[in-house]
């Protein structure tokens, strides 16, 4: 997102890193004036770019590319026309949440791409391509400390010295018991959901989705969590027009009925 005047959404195609604020000339206004990218952010938006020399955002539009310096970008969220696209959400997905051999191979491709590139190569730089290894040590599996009366008596302390005990009979390793595999512990997947706020706080129903989204794949409770609907209301509307939202979205979402009951 652009940190000056109407803070618009971009997608970065690529970074050139050949380009900078200072020799980047480019035509603009009705006139097709000539300037440099310095003199311009200055004059248009009063923002002076301190960095002179740095790789600009490759921005690829239908007319033409259009180019930012990083300096005045920030990171944000997904858009909602990127999380409408499934094809580019499930690439995404694929790209963030990868198996431990996955992001290894992920980095060494990372590795030999910049090992590749030009400027590594006039520097005169070695890249390593494989990883480091190191030697870590294994903990041992929870357990869970249970008081030998079933009853809650005793602090953690006295539950852990009885479980240290010959036998072991207060203690019962986690994967062996049922207790995460109850009702109360079952994965629920969210398929069809929703956010309903005011106009406002829509930039916190948009972090609202992706912590969901991103602690479904996170924790590795095998549960999925679809992107849900963020249904904005007016900044003065009241709890009646919120109630009137949900039910509206209730009957044609879930039950599949429209605003007369058909």
């Amino acid at each position: 997102m652009a940190k000056y005047g109407p803070h618009r959404t971009y997608k970065v195609h690529q970074i050139k890193w050949t380009m900078n604020p200072k020799d980047y000339i480019f035509d603009h206004g009705d006139e097709k004036a000539r300037t440099n990218m310095i003199d311009y952010f200055l004059t248009a938006y009063g923002v002076k770019i301190h960095s002179v020399n740095q790789p600009l955002f490759e921005i690829r539009q239908k007319r033409q590319n259009i180019y930012l310096p990083p300096e005045l970008c920030t990171l944000v969220g997904i858009p909602a026309k990127i999380r409408e696209n499934k094809r580019v959400m499930a690439d995404i997905r694929q790209s963030l949440f990868q198996k431990p051999h996955e992001r290894i191979r992920s980095i060494k491709e990372l590795n030999r791409m910049i090992s590749d590139s030009k400027e590594v190569k006039e520097w005169n730089l070695d890249i390593n391509l494989e990883p480091d290894t190191i030697e870590a040590r294994v903990l041992k599996r929870p357990q869970i400390y249970t008081p030998a009366n079933g009853g809650g008596g005793g602090g953690y302390h006295d539950k852990q010295a009885s479980a240290q005990g010959s036998g072991t009979p207060g203690a019962r390793p986690l994967d062996d018991t049922k207790i995460l595999g109850t009702i109360v512990h079952q994965p629920i997947h969210f398929r069809k959901w929703a956010i309903f706020c005011l106009e406002k706080d829509v930039h916190h129903g948009e972090y609202l989705n992706d912590r969901f989204y991103e602690l479904s794949e996170e924790r590795r409770f095998d549960i999925y969590v679809d992107y849900g609907d963020i249904v904005e209301l007016s900044n003065k509307s009241g709890i009646d027009a919120f109630k009137e939202a949900i039910d509206d979205y209730y009957l044609k979402y879930v039950c599949g009925k429209d605003a007369n009951g058909r």
